[in-house]
């Protein structure tokens, strides 16, 4: 009696079926990753969107971007003076002074771009639209998710640059760099995948009036 054993086209037939089990398992796990983490990535946005109105209301004002990556560095992870130097065109999250986490859950600094009006004293008087910060919001079909007119634009506009880690949801229009649009709403396949929030100025002064800390310049 002869024992016989796999041929290798039944061990290859073999390993093609567990590779393609394997495959089908590994996907689904993979998707169930992302969407875990787009979850955690929309808890840490609004937990940032709180710590910004409760930064206005001690402070009067938004903190500026922050611009220094070197933990080493004494500046690291804090807002830049602005009355030593200019506010960054578009810089990362200051989560020192508001006591977030620094990074998202791809390991990528959280972004972070402000109205320039609205870093000192705030001048609720004063809108988005006087040039100081005409952001606006869209989707991946470029439908406007947030308004067109000035007073109701957004002044401060944070998010995560996705699981690719690229701020592909950025752009500049012309050489202002003030005007800028950021595109937000579903990720869209091999276009973008930032996850974006903003805040506007009604938003803000409800925050303000309903905490009683309305700023002198009036509304």
């Amino acid at each position: 009696m002869s024992n016989k054993g796999f041929t290798l086209v039944e061990l290859a037939m073999v390993l093609l079926i567990i590779g393609l089990l394997l495959g089908g398992l590994l996907m689904p796990l993979a998707t169930q990753v992302e969407q875990r983490d787009r979850r955690l990535v929309g808890e840490q946005l609004e937990d940032i969107k709180r710590a910004l109105l409760g930064y206005a209301v001690i402070n009067g004002n938004f903190p500026c971007p922050s611009i220094v990556t070197d933990p080493d560095d004494d500046d690291y992870g804090l807002p830049v003076d602005p009355s030593e130097d200019e506010c960054a065109d578009d810089g990362l999250l200051p989560w020192k002074v508001l006591g977030v986490r620094e990074k998202d859950p791809w390991g990528s600094y959280w972004r972070y771009r402000v109205d320039t009006n609205f870093v000192d004293t705030f001048n609720l008087g004063t809108v988005p639209g006087d040039g100081l910060g005409v952001f606006r919001v869209i989707d991946g079909d470029e439908k406007r998710l947030t308004a067109a007119n000035d007073e109701f634009r957004p002044v401060v506009v944070f998010y995560s640059q996705g699981p690719d880690m690229e701020s592909n949801g950025l752009n500049t229009h012309g050489s202002d760099p003030d005007h800028a649009k950021f595109q937000g709403g579903e990720p869209v396949q091999g276009q973008f995948d930032d996850l974006t929030d903003w805040l506007t100025r009604p938003i803000l002064l409800e925050v303000m009036l309903s905490s009683r800390v309305l700023p002198s310049t009036g509304i």
